[in-house]
């Protein structure tokens, strides 16, 4: 492992801006991870498969009191430069595979700093062509920047979390985020929400788009979450097929089975701020605003289709079908301040108490058990497609359009 370790980073220390590192056919052990500090360079894996281990399965066994040398000892790229290129690489068995940004780099740090560290910019990287695969978290981007990454037609099989944004804007465009074995998922040994863009200590959330993926397999499919204090805004989630799926809780530490309930179910796409459950005195909690989600396929769910919290958000022809009433409500999920929905369970879409003057139009819904739309907002506006669409109005000054009857 140290030897594999040594080797890359000493060919990560020796590029210069401008340069290529090609990887040969293989398996490397990288254990703790490898940092490449060079701007400009391009890293790409061999034809005939370059496979990067952060360290062996069975070192994924562990009781939730050595996490934190489990997360600091078995890891892949930590990119912290601008505009590099990594392609054509497969990552497995480690807690992250790319993070893009700042990150702890010991035990001791992530103590001393408790996981937060200065920012520093980052920006302009294209992850382009790689499996991500067998690992908790498959990528991370945080730090700060205006320069756009790119993060294109990647395979994202079997983690616990695809992607986590929280940092400079990215683009997660046409990428396979799939579960063909819940049980090799790392640690938990189920996966978790697959797409996670959000706010961070240092900067607030904006300009990211989501856009022509395939996500199936997973509880939670895309959720847009600005923390306490913070802003999310102009982000765009667009022509996504999505297929989640409620998954087995084997018992582990992550999220445990309760008694009433072994398995986990989310929801495929959620807008929503964070802080406490809705609503929240003026203040304490983060805001999202300005939101487009336009032209997916929601292809099943159990509960709702696509949550609506803040402010000013489009959501725009999209398709919706086969929602299931949740039973047992509210079930294991990610995060339980976000289930507040009970009044909408049921629903393709459902709009939360706090959410105002969102726009919602154009969306085909097909066998829906529930209302098409339940509104707990106010000042919302709901233009309806369907005669046989129904809307479940329990807010204020809503305006809800329908079709003519022909």
């Amino acid at each position: 492992m140290e030897q594999d370790r040594a080797a890359v980073q000493a060919a990560f220390d020796a590029v210069r801006p401008g340069g290529i590192v090609q990887f040969a056919a293989g398996t490397y052990l990288l254990g703790a991870g490898v940092y490449l500090k060079v701007p400009d360079v391009v890293v790409l894996g061999h034809s005939a498969g370059t496979v990067l281990r952060g360290c062996e399965p069975a070192a994924f066994d562990i009781a939730e009191s050595g996490l934190h040398s489990l997360v600091m000892g078995c890891a892949g790229f930590y990119v912290q430069a601008e505009r590099q290129t990594v392609r054509h690489l497969t990552f497995e068995y480690a807690w992250h595979g790319i993070v893009i940004g700042p990150y702890p780099a010991s035990i001791e740090e992530l103590a001393a700093t408790q996981g937060i560290l200065p920012p520093f910019p980052v920006g302009g990287q294209r992850i382009e062509g790689n499996t991500f695969r067998a690992m908790p978290n498959g990528m991370r981007v945080l730090g700060v920047d205006d320069d756009v990454s790119i993060v294109r037609d990647n395979d994202f099989i079997d983690t616990f979390h695809a992607i986590g944004m929280y940092g400079p804007p990215v683009e997660f465009v046409g990428n396979r985020v799939r579960v063909e074995d819940p049980a090799r998922v790392p640690t938990s040994h189920h996966p978790g929400n697959a797409v996670l863009v959000g706010s961070s200590e240092h900067t607030d959330c904006g300009g990211h788009v989501i856009a022509d993926n395939l996500v199936e397999g997973h509880p939670g499919a895309i959720y847009v979450l600005a923390m306490g204090g913070r802003t999310c805004r102009d982000v765009e989630v667009r022509n996504n097929t999505i297929r989640v799926a409620r998954v087995r809780l084997p018992g582990g530490w992550v999220i445990p089975p309760t008694a009433t309930d072994s398995t986990l179910v989310g929801v495929p796409i959620t807008i929503a701020a964070l802080g406490g459950q809705e609503p929240e005195p003026a203040g304490s909690q983060g805001a999202v605003e300005g939101i487009v989600v336009r032209g997916n396929h929601i292809l099943g769910a159990e509960g709702i289709g696509i949550l609506v919290g803040g402010s000013r958000a489009r959501i725009l022809d999209n398709h919706i079908s086969d929602i299931r009433i949740r039973e047992p409500f509210p079930g294991n999920n990610w995060s339980r301040s976000l289930v507040t929905w009970e009044q909408g369970n049921g629903s393709g879409i459902w709009v939360a108490p706090s959410a105002r003057e969102n726009q919602i139009a154009g969306t085909v819904f097909a066998r829906i058990e529930g209302a098409a739309i339940t509104l707990e907002g106010g000042a919302n506006e709901v233009r309806l497609l369907a005669p046989a669409d129904t809307t479940r109005d329990l807010g204020e000054a809503n305006r809800v359009v329908r079709p003519p009857v022909r």
